[in-house]
């Protein structure tokens, strides 16, 4: 089976990584904009992605994503106006 996944981001490519566990899919293609910035919402820090990383290994998961490690995320006006929350 081929598969085409139309979007990148989070969503697209943790796709495509799941799918390709599937052992019928023969191809996958990620098309995404080159014109769309990385957002970096903090996906990092959900307990699902950090499994997949654990699947994949996480030498190997930086080193092809040319990643950095995330320490803690900070979330401005997280419920109100002024109001900060910092996630370590």
């Amino acid at each position: 089976m081929k598969i085409c996944i139309i979007g990148g981001g989070t969503a697209g490519w943790i796709s495509a990584f799941m799918l390709s566990q599937i052992e019928t899919v023969t191809s996958i293609n990620v098309i995404e904009s080159d014109k769309i910035d990385i957002i970096g919402t903090g996906e990092g820090s959900t307990g699902i992605f950090s499994g997949i990383v654990e699947r994949i290994g996480p030498t190997k998961f930086m080193e092809n994503t040319n990643s950095t490690y995330k320490l803690g995320i900070q979330h401005r006006d997280w419920y109100k106006k002024g109001n900060t929350y910092n996630a370590n």
